[in-house]
Parts: C-alpha cells; structure tokens; sequence
C-alpha cells in the first residue's frame, strides 16, 4: 500500500507503533502469569519434597564373627593443645 501511494510511510509506522502499545500490557500479563505458574510448579515440588518421611537410619550392630575370633578394639583418648603465634597481639 506504501508502494502505490494508498498509504504515508507515517501512517504506516504509526499503525505499528499502536499495534505494539496495545500488546505490550497483554504480553506483560502472559508474563506474569508464566512466573505464577513456575512458583506454583516450584511450590508443589516443594510440599512433596517436605511431605517425603525420611528413610530410618539404624547404627550398625558389630558382627558375632568379631567377638568370636578373640579380636578386642581399644580407644585411647587424644587431646589437642593451641599456642598463640608470637606476632599476634591480642
């Protein structure tokens, strides 16, 4: 329509420039309705992660193999002692 004078280069550019002012609210609000439904996603993986019970967890017994083999395990106690550095003044 440009190219056979039905239509100014102005109009033309102004029709788009409406067109975008008239979508930017709708892809504003289909953005934000993306954001609501990846936090609801993010909100269900959540409970079901919190609704796991988590698996027992029982120590180890010792083996009777251990005991009967005469073998003996024996803890000594350790202790650590701290010096202060020379060249620090506290």
């Amino acid at each position: 329509m440009v190219l056979h004078h039905q239509l100014s280069l102005g109009a033309l550019v102004a029709f788009f420039l409406y067109l975008n002012r008239f979508f930017q609210p709708i892809q504003l609000l289909v953005q934000q309705y993306n954001t609501y439904q990846q936090g609801q996603a993010s909100v269900a993986k959540l409970r079901q992660l919190l609704d796991t019970e988590p698996p027992s967890w029982s120590p180890p017994t010792p083996s009777s193999s251990a005991t009967s083999e005469g073998r003996s395990v024996s803890t000594t106690s350790t202790s650590a002692t701290t010096r202060r550095c020379p060249s620090s003044k506290t």
